[in-house]
């Protein structure tokens, strides 16, 4: 897995250039905190829900507080695999839209789905990546290389005029002008 790129993602290590945000644990656990004590009449429909929430976030910050320990590789993967499995339960968005913004505001109810949507994402990958390198030998001899393209090469291209769209000669063409011309 991406080591480097997870790590901020889970605001476990500090980004140089940005102001310190909470960690994956501080809002899992103010979720808990604030699931715990609602009762309100909306929230009898996903008491079930809720209740796994809470389990599985237990779990996720478990695992983040065992990487903050033991900073290993295999620590890391347990705290992907368990923010993977909060991903995959059914309702998670409808839960935390029904919290109000009084028991959590707007913008880190968003920042926790986005925190759990994209670190689950790179456990995704890599467990693809292992599956596809079990078909096809040839990936397992493969060595990932980190482009860093140029900001012309992002630039819209021009539309094939009979048809459309994209031409895929057209596309490969400008990104090798661009990476010549760098």
């Amino acid at each position: 897995m991406c080591t480097q790129r997870i790590l901020p993602r889970l605001r476990l290590v500090r980004n140089r250039w940005r102001m310190p945000k909470p960690t994956i644990q501080d809002m899992l656990r103010t979720a808990i905190e604030r699931l715990k004590a609602a009762s309100e009449r909306r929230f009898r429909p996903l008491y079930p829900v809720a209740a796994e929430f809470i389990s599985m976030a237990r779990d996720a910050v478990e695992a983040a507080d065992g990487w903050g320990k033991d900073q290993r590789t295999v620590e890391l993967t347990k705290a992907v695999n368990s923010l993977q499995r909060l991903r995959n339960l059914k309702g998670l968005d409808g839960l935390l839209d029904a919290m109000n913004n009084r028991k959590i505001d707007l913008n880190s109810r968003k920042s926790l789905i986005n925190v759990i949507r994209k670190v689950s994402r790179y456990g995704e990958v890599a467990r693809y990546l292992c599956r596809a390198s079990r078909r096809h030998a040839v990936l397992q001899y493969m060595k990932p290389t980190v482009l860093g393209l140029p900001f012309e090469a992002h630039a819209r291209l021009p539309l094939e005029k009979n048809t459309g769209k994209l031409s895929l000669q057209a596309a490969l063409g400008n990104i090798y002008e661009t990476s010549q011309a760098a």
